[in-house]
């Protein structure tokens, strides 16, 4: 059985960033997991069929404590409801249990997503999400910039 320990909740040290990087979202650490989620929201379909899996898998393998407290945390009425991935339960819940799991096993989970967009889409299909993606990825980045010298200029 994969233990997930309810203070997983919590920031984890593995994925504390350096003191000169700037994150906002707990998938901003990890690259390859930053990109699957962009590509989730891509890609809603699959990732929805994706999610579901995930759910399944993960509880199975986890404490049910720790189901309670990712149902808590989804029943919340003050959590964030402005995401992507907040209008679709399943999303939302999957969104949930991966946030809690442990680096090593979240990279694991992001490498079969993009396994399996692979596997579905052409690889011309995937290509251009991934261009999609890395557009919207640098338009990001640059505004953030230009927000950042705006505040200090």
């Amino acid at each position: 059985m994969m233990t997930f320990s309810v203070s997983g909740f919590s920031a984890s040290n593995e994925n504390t960033p350096s003191a000169n990087q700037k994150v906002r979202r707990w998938y901003d650490t990890d690259p390859i997991l930053l990109e699957v989620i962009n590509l989730m929201a891509l890609a809603k379909e699959e990732a929805k069929t994706y999610a579901t899996k995930l759910i399944n898998g993960v509880e199975a393998q986890v404490a049910p404590e720790v189901l309670a407290k990712v149902v808590a945390r989804l029943e919340d009425p003050n959590r964030p409801q402005n995401r992507w991935y907040d209008k679709e339960p399943v999303l939302a819940k999957a969104m949930e249990l991966l946030q809690l799991m442990p680096p090593e096993a979240q990279r694991v989970a992001a490498l079969q997503f993009i396994d399996a967009l692979k596997a579905k889409q052409s690889p011309a299909a995937y290509g251009i999400l991934k261009e999609v993606f890395n557009l919207a990825d640098a338009q990001a980045e640059e505004a953030e910039l230009v927000k950042d010298e705006a505040q200090l200029g």
